[in-house]
């Protein structure tokens, strides 16, 4: 067993009956609490013995990002801002058309769901696995492309359910996503993750998205994205749960194919979104920690990126201050970005801008 504050050099030497585990913790900086992690290798039993029945309750399952899995589900519902509407009512709309679904592809396979619950009076949560009998998905970036088209199926077909379908959050489809476990709560908190049965270590491991032993008889499933493409980490274009500070340029933010869901796509998500008008750049503050500069995953730090609009492009930076300095190489928006942007500028900044614009270029 090993704790460190590195995932990769982690997920690197795991073998055999070992997986790496997250144990989030708060800590305080500059009289401001935060909450961070540090990583585990250990075997299902070490983890059970030696943190959870110890009483540490804030661990969270790594899922690797070659590694087959369950199809795993969050739900969330902030029911201060839309009462009424509760999280299994959202389950409970959405379940019949996966089963359906599951039904005709593999109609001889048994499928069933271990649901989880977190809810508090303020938020409704819940964790859903869905076993497949025999069969496993390739890894979790498969489980988002079927999620996404799940979405438009429901859009075409089930039209009337898509607002329930809006509570499905998919932007929990990235690489080694951390996805808290049964029985656990966040750090702080007291919401823990509960099921239809006790927390015991076999219903505790049952619950994992990803089986530590993967059986060699396994059938795994691959699927595709909407386009026919193959599936790809993404933040699932959840813009609404991004944080925008202040104003934003709607040429940035407004649409399916807008610039932000683009590099959400190759980044992952974005909860803080900056716009700083003196000089017409985004700042976009992403949850990856894998650096591209340290060829690693940060514990806590994270990449952003700056977005010149008067310029079509973009680089990448990282908070790290062992990356202090060091930018990407300029990326390019596409065509239909950069139209999008000149649209802008020509019908709402005005002719000040654009001679700005002209000069800088």
């Amino acid at each position: 067993m090993k704790e460190s504050k590195l995932l990769q050099p982690l997920l690197d030497a795991a073998n055999g009956n070992q997986t790496v585990y997250a144990r989030q913790f708060i800590y305080t900086h500059l009289n401001v609490q935060e909450r961070t992690y540090r990583f585990i290798l250990a075997t299902e039993a070490e983890i059970w013995e030696l943190y959870i029945q110890k009483g540490q309750r804030t661990i969270l399952e790594i899922i690797p990002e070659k590694k087959p899995c369950n199809l795993y589900i969050d739900i969330d519902v902030d029911l201060e801002k839309t009462p009424g509407i509760k999280a299994h009512d959202c389950w409970d709309a959405i379940k019949p058309i996966i089963v359906d679904n599951f039904n005709v592809l593999y109609p001889d396979d048994t499928v069933t769901f271990i649901v989880m619950d977190s809810s508090s009076n303020k938020k409704g949560s819940l964790h859903i696995i869905v076993n497949i009998e025999g069969r496993l998905f390739l890894n979790a970036s498969h489980c988002g492309a079927y999620m996404r088209v799940l979405k438009e199926f429901i859009a075409q077909k089930h039209p009337s359910l898509q607002g329930h379908y809006a509570f499905f959050d998919l932007g929990i489809y990235t690489r080694n996503r951390l996805f808290r476990m049964l029985g656990q709560t966040k750090a702080g908190q007291k919401r823990y993750l509960t099921g239809d049965q006790p927390c015991t270590f076999e219903t505790w491991r049952a619950a994992r998205v990803c089986p530590v032993e993967i059986p060699s008889d396994i059938f795994l499933i691959e699927t595709k994205e909407i386009d026919q493409s193959e599936p790809s980490y993404t933040s699932g274009c959840k813009v609404s749960s991004t944080v925008t500070v202040g104003w934003v340029p709607p040429c940035f933010t407004c649409g399916p194919r807008s610039i932000q869901n683009h590099l959400m796509e190759k980044w992952g998500a974005f909860p803080r979104v900056v716009f700083f008008p003196e000089w017409f750049k985004v700042v976009c503050t992403t949850d990856n920690h894998n650096c591209i500069f340290q060829q690693r995953a940060h514990g806590s730090n994270v990449l952003y990126l700056v977005v010149d609009l008067l310029h079509n492009c973009y680089t990448v930076k990282c908070f790290s201050a062992k990356c202090k300095g060091k930018r990407s190489k300029v990326h390019f928006l596409n065509k239909e970005h950069e139209e999008v942007i000149n649209d802008w500028l020509n019908r709402e900044v005005g002719s000040e801008e654009k001679c700005i614009k002209r000069k800088r270029c």
